[in-house]
This record gives structure tokens, sequence and C-alpha cells, in this order.
């Protein structure tokens, strides 16, 4: 039968492309607040929403900080961690993009979410 056993035909399937890393909006993300309302730590990381090996950095990057990113998020989970906070990331990774692509220097107000 042809298709079955080992010596099969099968068609490879394409290798996905690497997804895209961009080191510039990472480094702006990270002068923005924690997206935590009413944190005020100083040292923020440039978190991913969604798989970064996937989805890469282009509207995938939220920042917080290292507390809400590692024992938070990570620990807990993305559903709970934006259910705990009143956070949503999908929105929220978008807003940012959107503002770093206007070429916004900093957000004043941590949180992209409101108007």
């Amino acid at each position: 039968m042809q298709g079955c056993g080992r010596n099969a035909d099968v068609t490879a399937a394409p290798k996905p492309e690497p997804a895209l890393e961009l080191p510039k909006f990472r480094a702006w993300i990270r002068l923005q607040g924690c997206i935590v309302p009413g944190c005020t730590a100083l040292w923020i990381q440039a978190c991913h929403y969604r798989n970064r090996r996937i989805y890469g950095d282009r509207a995938n990057l939220f920042p917080a900080c290292d507390y809400h990113h590692i024992e938070d998020q990570h620990q807990h989970g993305v559903e709970t961690f934006q259910a705990e906070h009143n956070l949503n990331l999908e929105l929220a990774c978008a807003r940012y993009w959107e503002r770093y692509q206007q070429g916004e220097s900093f957000l004043l107000d941590a949180s992209p979410i409101g108007p």
C-alpha cells in the first residue's frame, strides 16, 4: 500500500519562519511602568503574553516588574494573572505595540487600557 510503512513517501511540512525579535521594542517596553495597577517597582522586564518562539515580539510584549512577571504571571498562569489584576493582556500588548509604532517615548499612565 502506498503511504504506509517505513519507506512511504512523506512530504515534509515547510519549516515555520523564526519568530521576529525586536530588540528596540523590548528596550522601549522596559521603560514603561509595571502593567499591574498600583505597582511602583522600577526594575521592569519585557514580558511575552503568548509563546515568544511562536509569536515573537510584535504586539506580544507588556511591561512587568520581576515579582509580577515571575511570581504572579508564570506561577499562577496568564488567565489567573489577568483576572486578579483586571487586565486584558492581548489588548494591552496591541496598544503598547501601537504606541511604540507611533513613536511615543514612554507612557505616563502604566495602564494602556484606559483612554
